[in-house]
């Protein structure tokens, strides 16, 4: 399993470009990959969507 910066930075995607393609703002989608927001179950679908790749092949962080 890789981490979500881990696919965008392999797929050359910014977080920018992320954030306009799944509909969100940069600063919500920068929170939620530093753990500092839960990721609801539709951020999860759409980002494995526009990354191509499943859902369960990506290392989401977890609230603790």
């Amino acid at each position: 399993m890789r981490t979500i910066k881990q696919i965008m930075d392999q797929k050359h995607i910014s977080l920018r470009k992320l954030a306009r393609l799944i509909g969100v703002s940069p600063s919500l989608l920068s929170r939620l990959i530093n753990n500092k927001r839960t990721f609801l179950h539709k951020h999860k679908i759409n980002i494995s969507k526009v990354l191509g790749v499943e859902e369960k092949q990506i290392q989401w962080p977890s609230r603790k």
